[in-house]
């Protein structure tokens, strides 16, 4: 969807409800962005008749919509379409609370003395074609039901009674909550298809929009010119990564509106919990030079400017009290498979800043420091004949099998175990990076099988064994390849149909010395993708200074302007 900034329509007018949870809206902003498109489209069509313009609203409820339409523009002739209880075959599954009353339907728009015409029916059973036959609308607002396959419909079918040249708008396109995520999921689609790319979101509203002229009445060509860069979609690969990336969005637009009301120094809370009360380390406290007030106080979390959370410790965060203009900074490094709530839609809406390895964080980080891209480079150690794979396995709940399919192989073939689980060699389980670097130079390979299986969590088992010169034996990340240095330069688990291929496969290759010095001639010409995971500075200074760097760059740059999501 192209993203348009709240500011392109904007416009203050006199709202008719002074609570927010009678008018219908989300905000303030919501409202004036309302008006702003209603005026600014109405305003400027061509006046070629002399009947006043139209508006069709599906989903009156007890008409604060109505209420605003009249305001906003007065020469509207309104009608609007509500489902009563008996005429639903069952409760829908999305906000059934909704459904209310005959009397209470349009209550607030009766209340006001304004004119308009109710129709009573199911949206997805109304006869569209014989009110067609009688009205040809310049506006239509859809607020129905929010199930996906009824706005869906409700879009359709509105098009049918809707000028060459009319107004679509939709509302509730959010991912705060499950009702929202499938308005936002159906427009999405539609403009994936039928509007291709051009359904238009108002930033920091629940509000978009798209002209019935943008329908594509037949399907695009493979050569049809290419849309304009500033308007083409993204396309995101699912409905979960579009979700993110709006996430994303609406997030960087609140941290840089947040940034002027800062103080000189402001105080930052860094907050765990009681598990893990020392988090982070000093070192990653940084004052830089007393341009920062930190602390780990919780009872600071109202007086903080700024709070940084360790997500993975602070489950209910989203709950916490949030003072005005007040930035709250995410932190994860772990795995969404234990810690769910760190990628829920509900709990990341309410951050202005996320520092993760997920694809659409603000502050993307991974796990190749303290490794650098010329340990990397340097050539492999010549390896023992007797150490031909190990493994460093201590957690022993993993989500992904690993202990499974290690005990299975361990009937295959001899496995080193350095690790709490299993260790069966007789040095002592040692501890560190540099004890962990010399045991690994002397092995062939290396098990390197996370304990979650998810797209980007690619943890230091990876760069570990290619740091040392041992070649990874992979299982986690589906995405692995846009990790790896080469596609030659490690094995995958999941390419290997019989664990005794693979036990096979390790054998063979490290008793010819040859065959197995191909999987280091990559050293020689790394893939681009893999020595740009070395080329961030930021994975490598303090929390502190992330936030700062980020502090610094949004308020030198200007607020986003019209992208696409």
């Amino acid at each position: 969807m192209i993203r348009v900034p709240s500011s392109t329509f904007e416009k203050p007018y006199e709202l008719p409800f002074t609570e927010l949870l009678e008018a219908g809206f989300g905000s303030h902003l919501e409202m004036h962005c309302l008006h702003g498109l209603i005026r600014s489209y109405l305003d400027n069509r061509p006046t070629t008749s002399s009947t006043p313009p139209k508006l069709f609203e599906i989903g009156t409820h007890r008409g604060a919509g109505l209420c605003h339409f009249h305001i906003i523009a007065p020469e509207l002739e309104l009608h609007s379409l509500n489902v009563l209880p008996r005429q639903l075959a069952r409760k829908p599954s999305q906000m059934p609370s909704e459904i209310i009353s005959e009397t209470q339907i349009g209550s607030f728009a009766r209340q006001r003395s304004i004119p308009y015409t109710q129709y009573f029916a199911d949206s997805r059973t109304f006869d569209w074609q014989a009110l067609a036959k009688t009205h040809q609308f310049d506006i239509v607002f859809i607020d129905g039901s929010h199930e996906l396959p009824t706005v869906l419909a409700d879009t359709l079918n509105a098009r049918h009674i809707l000028k060459p040249d009319g107004l679509l708008i939709w509302h509730d396109c959010k991912v705060l909550d499950e009702p929202g995520r499938q308005v936002f999921a159906a427009l999405n689609s539609l403009d994936e298809h039928e509007f291709a790319g051009s359904i238009r979101h108002i930033q920091e509203t629940w509000l978009a929009f798209a002209f019935n002229s943008d329908w594509q009445t037949t399907p695009l060509k493979d050569d049809s010119p290419s849309p304009s860069p500033a308007l083409s979609p993204l396309n995101p690969k699912s409905p979960d990564e579009a979700v993110a990336l709006h996430l994303a969005l609406e997030r960087r637009l609140a941290f840089a509106r947040k940034i002027p009301t800062l103080p000189p120094v402001p105080k930052v809370l860094f907050f765990s919990d009681h598990r893990n009360p020392v988090w982070p380390i000093d070192a990653e406290m940084d004052t830089l030079d007393g341009r920062y007030h930190t602390t780990r106080d919780p009872l600071q979390l109202t007086r903080a400017d700024i709070v940084i959370f360790h997500l993975p410790h602070v489950p209910q965060w989203r709950f916490l009290p949030k003072k005005p203009n007040q930035i709250w900074v995410g932190v994860t490094m772990e795995s969404d498979g234990y810690y769910p709530w760190q990628s829920s839609p509900e709990s990341l809406a309410t951050l202005d800043l996320l520092i993760s390895y997920h694809q659409h964080a603000d502050i993307q980080l991974n796990y190749t420091h303290p490794n650098t891209l010329a340990e990397m480079l340097a050539p492999p150690p010549t390896k023992d004949p007797d150490h031909l794979i190990c493994a460093f396995i201590s957690n022993t709940h993993s989500l992904s099998g690993r202990e499974r399919l290690v005990e299975r192989l361990e009937k295959i073939l001899p496995i080193h175990h350095y690790g709490k689980w299993h260790h069966n060699t007789p040095e002592p389980r040692l501890e560190g990076y540099d004890a962990k670097f010399a045991i690994l130079k002397k092995y062939h390979f290396c098990l390197a099988i996370e304990n979650t299986l998810q797209p980007r969590y690619v943890t230091e088992k990876w760069f570990h064994c290619f740091a040392s010169g041992c070649v990874p034996v992979y299982y986690g990340a589906p995405d692995i390849a846009d990790f790896a240095p080469s596609p030659s330069s490690y094995l995958n688990i999941r390419s290997f149909r019989r664990l005794e291929d693979l036990a096979e496969t390790l054998r063979n290759t490290a008793h010819d010395l040859p065959i197995y010095q191909r999987f280091f001639d990559w050293k020689q010409n790394p893939s681009p993708a893999f020595t740009s995971l070395f080329s961030n500075p930021l994975n490598q200074i303090s929390l502190m200074a992330k936030v700062d760097h980020m502090l610094t760059h949004f308020s030198q740059k200007p607020l986003p302007s019209a992208s696409t999501n």
